[in-house]
């Protein structure tokens, strides 16, 4: 999952859903990175970017972006599921689709 159908960027986080479509315009890191993280479980991310664990912040954010719960068995897979690979295999599909783009708008251009 990287989006609903409705096009809605959703994470999980300790057993918790969140909705941060709204926030993905406002995230520090940028757009782009967030959605590297969409349908998969922060909790890789909060250990690998320690900004996120070092302070308070990034909990506050998640907060009011709760939408759900996930049982606990779901919630033991989503972390299971969100590795350090999925992530880069992610980061790297979004890099590869921005890429294309540039390559097209680059061809576009007069010479």
């Amino acid at each position: 999952l990287q989006k609903t159908e409705d096009g809605r960027l959703l994470v999980t986080y300790d057993g918790i859903v969140y909705d941060v479509t709204e926030f993905a315009d406002h995230h520090p890191g940028g757009r782009d990175l967030l959605l590297t993280a969409a349908g998969l479980d922060l909790d890789h991310f909060f250990g690998n970017y320690a900004v996120h664990g070092q302070t308070e912040k990034a909990a506050q954010w998640l907060a009011p972006l709760a939408v759900g719960r996930l049982t606990e068995t779901d919630a033991v897979r989503a972390r299971e599921l969100s590795t350090p690979e999925t992530h880069v295999e992610k980061r790297m599909t979004i890099l590869g689709q921005a890429r294309k783009k540039i390559i097209v708008v680059a061809a576009t251009l007069p010479v």
